[in-house]
C-alpha cells in the first residue's frame, strides 16, 4: 500500500484511526493513484486544511479505477452554477456536508433504527454531525447526553444540600458491611439521578443503580427516606417518601444485554465522609457498550491532579459520548473543554493514579511492577476521579487489581469513567488486557481488574503486570 504524503495529514488527525479506516475504505483518492494533471495535485493540497476531512476541488475520473467515481467530488464552480440556478443556498459548508464520508465502521456501536429507542438521538449526532463534543453549543449536545448531564447536576445538588458529611444525624451513615459505607446522600443523589431519568424517559426505563430498597428499608426505613426526599427537594426536585421508594425501587434492574443506564450515585463514599474526591457517575450501555457517561465531580478542580479537593460548590463535569470525544465543563453550565491523555514516552515519570484506600487493589505490587518503566509517582485519589484525571492528562494511567482472587467489578463502578477514558485517547481494558465486557450484570463477570492508559503505556503495563494476574 503507497504511503500517505504529508499533505493529507490533516485527513488522517480527523480519522484517528486511520489504520482501521483504510482497512475498511482504502487510502484517499490521491494517495492509491496518480492524478491526469499537476494542476490536480496542487489544488488538492491546497484544499486539505488541518482538522477537516478530504475535500478536493476538482477530482478527475481515476484512470485505474474508472467505476469509484462515488470518491469524486464535483468541481465547485460546477456546484455553485447548478446552486445558483435552483435559487438555492451557496454556502460551502453545505458542499462540504453533501460528500462526506462516513465514519469507519466499528468506531462506533450498532445504532437501533427506531427513532423513539433511546439512545438514537446519542448515535444520530455521532454519526451525522461528526463534530467534537467540544464545538457544540449547549443547543446542539446530543438528547441523550443532556438528559444525563442533568441527572448528574440534579445529583450533585442533592448531595451538596446535605452540607457538610460531619454534621449528619445519628444513623445517617450506614455500614453495608464488606461492600462499604453508605450515606444519606448515596441514597438521595441516587434518587434524584433516578427521577431525572424516568421524568425524560418513562417509568420503563432501565436503570442499574448501587442503592436498592431493600437495604435502605431495612437499615432505616420512612425516617431515612424523609432525610432523602427533603435533601432531593432542596435540589429543586418535587419528592416525598412515597416518590423516593419508587424511584429506588425502580433501579434495581439487573443489566445484561439490551439498551440500560447506570448509575453509580455516589462513588468514594469514603473519600467523601473524610473530605476527599467523589464521583457521580452516569452512563448509557447498550448491548454491552458504554455510549454516554457522565462524571460528576463536585470537589474536582478544573486542573490539578485531584489530591486538592475544592470545596464551595466548584467543581467540574467530565463527559463522553462514543465516537465524539471527552470534554470537561464546569459543572453548573455547559461551557466544555475538550480533554486528552498525556501520551506517556518511555523515561518519563509514571504517574500512576490509585485509590487511597489500599484494601481496594493490590497497591504495592501494582507499583513496584510499574517501577520496571521509570519512576512511579503514585497519585491517590478516591472515585471514578480517576479516570478523569488519566483522560485530561494529570496523570499517566489508572490500575486496579482485584484484591481477592474471586473479585469481579461493580459494572456503575467502571462504565461511565471508561468511555470518558477511551474518548479521550485510552485504552481500557481489564488486567489481562482483554476488552472491558458491560453485558454480563450487576458484576463484571468476565473481567479481572483494570488497567487504563494510552496505547504506548497500556501495551507496557499489560506486560508488566502480567506475573500478578491470577
Amino acid at each position: 500500500m503507497e504511503a500517505i504524503p504529508s499533505r493529507w495529514k490533516g485527513w488522517q488527525e480527523w480519522y484517528g484511526q486511520h489504520d482501521q479506516f483504510q482497512h475498511a475504505h482504502g487510502p484517499p483518492p490521491c494517495a492509491r493513484r496518480k492524478c491526469r494533471s499537476r494542476r490536480h495535485d496542487r489544488q488538492a493540497a491546497r484544499f486539505a486544511p488541518n482538522g477537516v476531512e478530504h475535500q478536493a476541488r476538482s477530482v478527475p475520473r481515476c484512470r485505474a479505477r474508472p467505476n469509484r467515481s462515488e470518491f469524486c467530488v464535483p468541481p465547485l464552480s460546477s456546484w455553485l452554477h447548478t446552486r445558483r440556478q435552483e435559487g438555492a443556498s451557496c454556502d460551502r459548508n453545505q458542499r462540504q456536508a453533501r460528500y462526506r464520508r462516513p465514519l469507519p465502521q466499528g468506531l462506533i456501536p450498532p445504532v437501533s433504527t427506531d427513532p423513539a429507542h433511546p439512545q438514537h438521538a446519542a448515535h444520530a449526532a455521532a454519526l451525522t454531525s461528526r463534530a467534537h463534543l467540544s464545538s457544540l453549543a449547549p443547543d446542539r449536545v446530543p438528547a441523550d447526553l443532556s438528559i444525563a448531564l442533568a441527572a448528574a447536576r440534579a445529583a450533585a445538588r442533592a448531595v451538596q444540600a446535605l452540607g457538610d458529611p460531619q454534621l449528619f444525624a445519628a444513623g445517617s451513615v450506614i455500614d453495608k458491611g464488606v461492600a462499604g459505607p453508605a450515606t444519606v446522600a448515596d441514597i438521595a443523589s441516587q434518587v434524584a439521578a433516578t427521577i431525572t431519568l424516568r421524568h425524560a424517559y418513562g417509568d420503563s426505563v432501565r436503570i442499574v443503580a448501587e442503592e436498592s430498597l431493600e437495604e435502605v428499608e431495612a437499615l432505616g426505613g420512612d425516617s431515612l427516606l424523609a432525610l432523602v426526599a427533603t435533601a432531593v427537594c432542596a435540589a429543586g426536585i418535587d419528592c416525598d417518601v412515597t416518590t423516593a421508594r419508587a424511584a429506588l425501587a425502580g433501579s434495581a434492574d439487573h443489566g445484561g444485554t439490551g439498551t440500560f443506564w447506570a448509575i453509580d450515585p455516589l462513588d468514594g463514599t469514603k473519600g467523601y465522609l473524610r473530605g476527599g474526591q467523589f464521583a457521580i457517575a452516569i452512563a448509557l450501555v447498550v448491548d454491552g457498550q458504554p455510549i454516554v457517561g457522565v462524571l460528576g465531580l463536585p470537589r474536582l478542580s478544573a486542573v490539578g491532579n485531584g489530591t486538592d479537593p475544592v470545596t464551595g460548590g466548584a467543581g467540574v463535569l467530565a463527559a463522553a459520548v462514543a465516537g465524539g470525544g471527552a470534554v470537561q465543563t464546569p459543572i453548573d453550565h455547559w461551557a466544555p473543554t475538550r480533554i486528552d491523555a498525556y501520551q506517556w514516552s518511555m523515561g518519563d515519570p509514571l504517574r500512576l493514579a490509585g485509590s487511597v484506600e489500599r484494601g481496594h487493589s493490590a497497591s504495592e505490587s501494582l507499583e513496584s511492577r510499574a517501577a520496571a518503566l521509570g519512576v512511579v509517582e503514585p497519585v491517590r485519589v478516591d472515585s471514578q476521579a480517576k479516570y478523569a484525571l488519566v483522560a485530561r492528562g494529570d496523570a499517566d494511567a489508572y490500575l486496579r487489581l482485584s484484591p481477592t482472587p474471586d473479585y469481579r467489578e461493580c459494572l456503575w463502578d467502571h462504565a461511565a469513567g471508561a468511555l470518558v477514558a477511551v474518548e479521550a485517547g485510552c485504552i481500557v481494558t481489564d488486567s489481562r488486557g482483554i476488552a472491558m465486557d458491560f453485558s454480563t450484570g450487576r458484576r463484571l463477570t468476565q473481567s479481572q481488574g483494570v488497567i487504563c492508559a494510552p496505547p504506548r503505556l497500556h501495551a507496557e503495563l499489560v506486560a508488566a503486570l502480567a506475573p500478578l494476574v491470577r
